[in-house]
């Protein structure tokens, strides 16, 4: 990797923010806080309705290792890669300090260090967003799950209902990376007429998003079947970019349109955060 690169710049972020990352979770108060423990619940509640205690499970991207220790504490063989160190450190240092016996390692998602048909769920929260190109990601994943294996995976929604409330400051996001350094030199003759340091366009971590219809047609694309997706998080609403609610009520808006059924099942293209469900063939 040179510097600068996507994939450093990705690994540098990660790496000097893992102390954020692992402290998110215990800030439920916060609407980043709650999106990742939306996530992380969600989760939980459907390993717990399709997966039997002692099954084999990977976590690609685990972070602070947050959900494979869940997993380990309730029985399940949980294992959890991740490529930035710090962060895979961090996990050790909880697993050992909880006395849970789990597996974590340092590693690509595109070379997984697991032998072929290994896993009964393979889970990726957040991480195919950060990758220019999932195609050996997704292969891997397929490799290490066993026949009928299940794959559960989020991705943010370029067609969030939030993003288009947001313009123009959501403009980077809904136009993608390839865009985003002309906003940000955009952004910094701003912030040089009101006297604000400018920021750097070589740090712009990269981050994609995708369109729910076409993400489920690549990942049966790419080999796997009964695809289905839901959108588990909405928001946070900032008309015009202008924050005008707090995150306590952004949360709140979240919520209740997550709970309407009917409701939530028409908007479903248009949450934040989207979870995607598939197996393999048996």
């Amino acid at each position: 990797m040179t510097p600068n690169d996507p994939r450093q710049t990705t690994l540098d972020y990660f790496n000097q923010r893992s102390d954020f990352w692992h402290d998110i979770y215990e800030r439920p108060q916060t609407f980043t806080g709650y999106s990742v423990l939306k996530q992380h619940h969600t989760v939980m509640q459907v390993v717990q309705q399709t997966q039997t205690p002692g099954n084999a499970i990977l976590d690609v991207g685990c972070g602070a290792g947050i959900t494979v220790l869940e997993l380990a504490e309730r029985g399940y063989q949980a294992s959890g890669i991740d490529f930035a160190p710090n962060m895979i450190e961090r996990a050790k240092q909880d697993a050992e300090a909880k006395g849970v016996v789990c597996d974590f390692q340092v590693a690509s998602a595109e070379n997984l260090p697991y032998p072929t048909q290994h896993f009964d769920m393979v889970i990726a929260l957040g991480l195919v967003g950060n990758l220019h190109d999932d195609t050996a990601c997704l292969g891997e994943i397929r490799r290490v799950l066993k026949p009928s294996g299940m794959v559960l995976l989020t991705m943010p929604n370029v067609l969030a209902l939030d993003r288009w409330i947001s313009v123009p400051r959501s403009l980077p996001i809904i136009f993608g990376h390839r865009f985003r350094s002309q906003f940000r030199r955009i952004g910094n003759l701003e912030r040089r007429l009101r006297g604000i340091a400018p920021k750097d366009a070589a740090d712009l971590r990269f981050g994609k998003s995708t369109i729910p219809y076409f993400y489920r047609r690549h990942l049966t694309q790419a080999g796997f079947q009964e695809v289905g997706y839901s959108s588990i998080t909405f928001g946070p609403f900032l008309p015009l970019g202008l924050r005008v609610w707090n995150d306590p009520k952004l949360i709140t808006m979240s919520e209740a349109i997550c709970k309407r059924g009917v409701l939530q099942k028409w908007l479903n293209w248009g949450g934040n955060i989207v979870i995607f469900q598939a197996r393999l063939a048996p």
